[in-house]
């Protein structure tokens, strides 16, 4: 994100309605509607110049520990309103004595972004490569760590995915951890080898878990395509 980009951001996004539409609030429904979300299917059907501007931040955490979300909605004044959600694996809940609704639904809030910390943040996305060319063909692994960024801005559907040693580069990140209403921190991002996938979900076929789900996701040069692994 240049800053030729950034100012049609910031002068011309129009504030929707500021709820993130997925995934959803409800473990039931979760896995109908994770792979939409991911894919910012719901940020694409509204995609067009006369429509509103959005941006989206996916923190993949190991999908079945922990997933981040960030929707951010912009008025016309470049005020913002940032909608937090933090899904936790049954795991985790053990782990942080937590209650059961935590895994029946995700943690979430809202909170206000002043022009300055919009402009702010928005600058920190530029810096980290958004929307700038895409690793086409990179598959994402829903047992790794990693980020993804999807925007429209002014009618123009735009992705960005940081995985790797790309995760180093994503001073954005810290940035939201400091304004997150729900106030845990982000699970820090591990870069270790993981076994072949497909042993993985094998693995777990065999344990029969069912409250384990595995994905997949390749990067095109304008979208994501992604698919349960069962």
């Amino acid at each position: 994100m240049n800053s030729r980009w950034i100012l049609p951001v910031l002068v011309g996004l129009v504030l929707a309605a500021c709820q993130a539409r997925g995934p959803a609030d409800n473990r039931a429904d979760f896995r109908y509607q994770w792979l939409d979300y991911l894919q910012g299917q719901d940020i694409q059907a509204t995609c067009r110049a006369d429509g509103p501007d959005r941006v989206r931040l996916i923190y993949n955490a190991d999908f079945n520990t922990q997933i981040r979300t960030f929707d951010l909605f912009i008025d016309n004044n470049g005020a913002g309103i940032l909608d937090t959600r933090s899904w936790i694996s049954a795991g985790s809940l053990l782990r942080l004595n937590g209650s059961l609704s935590q895994v029946l639904a995700p943690e979430k809030s809202q909170t206000t972004l002043s022009p300055d910390q919009v402009f702010q943040l928005t600058g920190l996305l530029g810096e980290s490569g958004f929307p700038g060319p895409v690793p086409v063909g990179e598959k994402l692994r829903s047992d790794s760590y990693f980020w993804v960024g999807l925007a429209c801005v002014d009618g123009v559907f735009g992705i960005q995915v940081w995985s790797g040693q790309d995760l180093r580069n994503v001073p954005f990140a810290g940035l939201l951890e400091q304004w997150d209403p729900i106030a845990e921190p982000l699970p820090p991002a591990s870069v270790a080898p993981l076994p072949p996938f497909a042993n993985v979900v094998a693995a777990n076929r065999r344990e029969r878990d069912a409250s384990l789900l595995y994905y997949e996701a390749e990067v095109a040069p304008s979208s994501l395509r992604a698919w349960w692994r069962s």
